[in-house]
């Protein structure tokens, strides 16, 4: 079950523009002919976290418009209007900084937190020149030196089809496809996006997302939104030293802070879900702070109001609050959110034999929890990071068959409660101007607590129970990584991961290294090697196998950790301060995959998005590659529009346990993305904004495994050609999003409303096919939603 899968009427959701109209009338002040912002933030060192002071902050539009750092390095600009600047910022001995086309706005205090890096030489013998770009795309880890970007949330807020979504912005980037549009999937070079590692400030963490299912990395919709996101790192390959536990890609999600001074809040109202935030300052003598978002699904009280039928609801809670201490900084944040999609059987038999499944009733609900408390110390030339947290995980499902005289008989039910305690800490050291050294390690504590039913006749109680498991484990990582720079051009990353798993004691060493060249002003090659593992979940090592003589036995509990040799190489080109053309290519080889000789021999847990009962026993014998060319030409926003292409080439393939090769579920062997848009500054002072932003996504077909018709009617349901797995092709992939916004400022305050269309066309695409027992034929499944609009309207003040 998805969020976005409902039925109800359009054109009713569109009655909210009479709120939207309204609430444009009657928020905020008044408009003044011009009104002035205060632009501030703290500037610390990259690798040592320490405050950077007396460093010169510069509006480069503004004459005098200048201030400097103080001793805890925080800056402040007075009376800077409304609008976008460029920021430049210098000190001695570190390289400058360029922040371009920052939008200033009415009701909301900009706050640019920056880290600095130090440069090899002096000031005066550094040529600025190409920094633009790289303070806009560079990640926010140093040692990540390939396959990484910083997902920057000014910039990603702008997309299209994104609906305040971090997981579907990221679609625009190469080599990343979506799962379709009533999910927000994150499939990485054909790898499954189980192989994906959420965490949350500097921590490994459940899946943030609403309506998910057990094992996988997406759900419905996040339940972090751009809002309470800072600018944050995501990486599709040959990850840096410190992460594990990832197959496929990381994505390394950070909060920001709280004002330190000033209360702000805020209110948005959409199509989506009704949100209220909160932040501002504990004490402004500390510049401790607080951040806080609660959101609710706007659609469960549409269908209260009676304007859609099974409408999913939703709700989560995020706070992050931030305590500076004497040598460092204290930090506890929660994420938590609660889901319920419930689809009932019609009470109507006469209807049952157009469609079997109109007599069956389902329930859905996830619940998730994560909070942690974090403590960066500073000492001299380094910091120490620790963080201790909580998470909790909670999946559920019943479906329910209606008898002849309307009674429910439970059908199939499946609870996954997952928990864990997780202790993190490393040591980042700066040796000289030319070495840093990161060590560290952590510790997760796991308990579950998991069950499968499934009915063989619902109807006259007889029931096989898959798996029924409740129990604890754990696993240990430990790192070290060392980065080393010879040259203001040349910096080398090396470094080992380790990786046990205590339940079983298989356990993984992986070398990871990359190395960034600039091989003139404008131009780089990059480079990078790891070996990655990642670990199964507790519901697959427990699954119940049954055995030729009807015993059954846990055969899969020494499962080993599946394995990947990631190698890529990248060429990057700046055309100029503004564009910039990038080309990656990659190639990994994928092993110690799970398969079994179920499906004809043909199954793979590397198609696999969530849990996949298999039913049988696994082993380790499985194999898989996935290569490709990727290139993007980005135009980084200026002038007032932007844009991004992007292309990707690629195939996706694995070996079965019969050593037969296939193509995976996601081998579309092309993806071609454009995303672009053009932002108007209006008014008499020019104070106000009309965004406009498109995005375009064209994709070779899915695959599928097609039914065997023949043995389906012989066996009287589906049965699927095991002999041909994923040959099924569906129509070639397009999919356009459009978004059209209007910004107001007000004296102390600013509102802004906005369309937000998904699919403009409403074209739907296959999910699969499945045998139609009444009319003994072959029936394809297609996406529930179609042209999707979220209409919202958001007041700051």
């Amino acid at each position: 079950m998805t969020l976005l899968s409902y039925s109800g009427t359009y054109s009713r959701i569109f009655l909210c523009l009479f709120l939207i109209t309204f609430l444009s009338l009657v928020t905020g002040g008044k408009a003044v002919s011009q009104t002035l912002q205060v632009v501030k933030g703290q500037l610390i060192d990259k690798e040592t976290k320490a405050p950077v002071n007396n460093a010169t902050v510069t509006v480069k539009q503004i004459p005098n418009a200048s201030t400097r750092s103080d001793e805890r390095g925080f800056y402040q600009l007075e009376k800077i209007p409304l609008g976008r600047i460029d920021l430049r910022i210098t000190k001695v001995g570190y390289t400058p900084v360029d922040l371009s086309d920052v939008q200033i706005s009415a009701g909301k205090q900009t706050i640019l937190n920056v880290e600095m890096e130090i440069a090899l030489t002096m000031l005066k013998e550094i040529t600025i020149s190409g920094n633009k770009k790289a303070a806009k795309e560079r990640p926010l880890n140093d040692m990540a030196l390939v396959s990484s970007r910083m997902f920057s949330v000014e910039e990603t807020q702008r997309y299209a089809g994104s609906v305040d979504d971090p997981s579907r912005a990221v679609a625009v980037y190469p080599g990343v496809q979506s799962g379709g549009a009533v999910d927000n999937q994150i499939i990485i070079r054909g790898n499954s996006s189980r192989g994906l590692l959420w965490r949350i400030a500097g921590m490994e963490t459940y899946n943030p997302n609403h309506f998910s299912e057990e094992g996988s990395s997406f759900g419905g919709i996040s339940m972090i939104t751009s809002s309470v996101l800072a600018n944050s790192d995501f990486s599709t390959g040959a990850f840096a030293p410190e992460y594990g536990n990832a197959l496929s890609g990381i994505f390394d999600i950070r909060l920001r802070k709280g004002n330190p001074d000033k209360s702000e809040y805020n209110f948005q109202v959409g199509t989506l879900g009704i949100e209220a935030g909160a932040e501002g300052p504990f004490s402004a003598k500390s510049k401790a702070s607080y951040l806080l978002k609660y959101r609710y699904s706007s659609l469960s009280l549409a269908e209260k109001a009676g304007l859609l039928s099974l409408a999913p609801s939703y709700q989560d809670l995020i706070f992050n609050m931030n305590f500076p201490v004497k040598r460092g900084m204290v930090t506890f944040y929660g994420v938590g959110g609660d889901g319920t999609n419930n689809s009932p059987a019609e009470k109507d038999s006469t209807i049952w034999k157009e469609n079997k499944y109109n007599r069956f009733s389902e329930k859905t609900n996830s619940k998730v929890a994560i909070t942690g408390i974090t403590y960066t110390h500073n000492i001299r030339n380094g910091y120490i990071y620790s963080g201790l947290s909580y998470n909790l995980s909670r999946n559920s499902y019943r479906g329910d068959s209606l008898s002849n005289d309307y009674i429910a008989h439970l059908r199939d039910e499946e609870r996954f409660t997952n928990s864990a305690v997780r202790f993190s800490s490393y040591l980042n050291y700066r040796l000289g101007n030319r070495n840093t050294i990161r060590l560290g390690g952590d510790v997760s504590l796991l308990n579950f607590n998991n069950y499968v039913m499934v009915s063989i006749d619902s109807l006259r109680g007889e029931r096989e129970v898959l798996l029924d498991r409740k129990g604890n484990s754990s696993y240990v990582q430990a790192f070290g990584q060392w980065k080393f720079r010879p040259t203001n051009a040349l910096t080398l990353v090396s470094g080992l991961h380790f990786l046990r798993y205590n339940l079983n004691g298989n356990y993984s060493i992986e070398p990871r290294m990359s190395a960034s060249l600039k091989v003139s002003a404008n131009k780089s090659i990059s480079a990078g090697y790891g070996l990655h593992s990642r670990l199964e979940t507790p519901s697959t090592y427990f699954t119940q196998v049954t055995s030729a003589s009807g015993g059954t036995s846990l055969a899969n509990k020494n499962l080993d950790l599946s394995k990947a040799h990631h190698l890529v190489m990248a060429y990057d080109w700046t055309l100029s301060s503004r564009v910039r053309f990038k080309a990656e290519t990659y190639y990994q080889s994928l092993f110690d995959v799970p398969v079994g000789f179920n499906d004809e021999g043909t199954y793979s847990s590397i198609n696999a998005s969530g849990f996949n009962y298999s039913g049988n026993q696994l082993f380790n014998q499985g194999k898989g590659k996935n290569y490709g060319l990727e290139f993007t030409v980005e135009r980084f926003f200026n002038k007032g529009s932007y844009y991004m292409l992007t292309g990707s080439l690629f195939r996706s393939l694995y070996t079965d346990i019969l050593g037969r090769e296939h193509s995976t579920a996601f081998d579309r062997k092309y993806l071609i993305t454009f995303a672009g848009g053009k932002e108007w500054q209006v008014g008499s002072r020019k104070n106000n904004v009309i965004q406009l932003n498109v995005k375009m996504v064209a994709g070779g077909p899915a695959h599928f495994t097609p039914v065997d018709l023949a043995q389906s009617k012989l066996k009287g349901y589906t049965v699927r050609d095991h002999q041909n797995p994923y040959s099924l092709k569906d129509a070639f992939y397009f999919k356009p999003d459009l978004k059209i916004a209007y910004k107001k400022n007000r004296t102390s305050s600013n509102w802004s409303t906005g369309l937000d269309i998904l699919n403009v066309t409403g074209k739907t695409y296959m999910t699969g096919q499945w045998y139609d027992e009444e009319k003994q034929e072959v029936k394809n499944g297609y996406e529930a939603l179609g042209i999707f609009p979220n209409l919202f309207y958001r007041w700051e003040f």
